[in-house]
């Protein structure tokens, strides 16, 4: 009898191309392991809807499909289009982080598990819907987000991202027992809920769907995605990957992300 395995991956620079298209071995591979009955899941620190429009250029129906969004913090079933596991920042530390960025001249955002909250239309702001087309709505009074559930937050510097780790130093007394805050590409800050990463979503998803940790594969390319490179029982690296995420592998792989090196994890591993 054929052991169900799970299959994650992270998205930028490792499921996508820079462009953001998809390379077609990449989603013959994981068309052919659905079909065979494995599941697979994107590991992403998008939103639900962000993951969800990546999913959707796959063509590949919804069946054993899942993602793990808000790098983890949020569970979701395409097929039953339910969230499975949510979880949310402390709004008191939220608000905090907000207006720190403000005063320190940098902008930051944060999430429902429906929409974008941004703190003002700007040149930022507007760069990023345009690239991430996700539904957005303006933050306002700060008061409001303690009365909702908040997944994460990200400081974003486009023009002078070496003013982050300045920043996440100057902040770590603050966040310290509170928040994690971790980088998704030099000029993305994220922050998310003490104890959560994409390790520990990934760890819960494959508790929810019955799947050992063993039978988990994954991979990825940022700092991001070490801790689920290390919880996976085969964890691995994109060859265009960060050394932190390389150091972390089982397996480093010999195509990078232009060229389907994600089929190439899916036909060693999982076929």
């Amino acid at each position: 009898m054929m052991k169900t395995k799970l299959f994650c991956t992270d998205l930028d620079d490792t499921l996508l191309r820079k462009d953001k298209s998809i390379p077609e071995d990449n989603i013959k591979a994981i068309r052919e392991m659905t079909e065979a009955g494995h599941l697979f899941a994107i590991v992403t620190g998008r939103s639900i809807n962000g993951g969800r429009m990546v999913f959707d250029q796959l063509g590949i129906g919804t069946h054993n499909c899942y993602l793990a969004s808000f790098h983890g913090n949020v569970l979701y079933d395409l097929e039953a289009e339910k969230i499975l596991l949510s979880n949310g920042m402390d709004q008191d530390f939220t608000i905090r982080l907000l207006k720190e960025c403000k005063k320190a001249g940098i902008y930051a955002q944060t999430y429902t598990t429906e929409s974008v909250l941004i703190p003002e239309d700007c040149e930022t702001s507007r760069k990023f819907l345009a690239i991430t087309k996700e539904r957005y709505e303006l933050i306002g009074d700060y008061e409001r987000l303690r009365n909702l559930t908040l997944p994460k937050v990200i400081v974003i510097d486009n023009d002078h991202p070496e003013r982050l780790p300045v920043f996440q130093k100057e902040f770590m007394p603050v966040e310290e027992g509170r928040a994690n805050s971790f980088f998704s590409c030099p000029q993305y800050l994220e922050y998310c809920d003490y104890g959560y990463d994409k390790g520990v979503g990934l760890t819960n998803l494959a508790r929810v769907l019955g799947v050992d940790i063993a039978d988990v594969v994954a991979v990825g390319d940022e700092r991001n995605d070490t801790p689920m490179i290390r919880v996976a029982g085969t964890g691995c690296a994109m060859i265009n990957g960060h050394d932190e995420a390389k150091d972390a592998a089982d397996y480093i792989t010999e195509k990078d992300n232009e060229n389907s090196g994600v089929a190439e994890v899916i036909k060693k591993f999982i076929l």
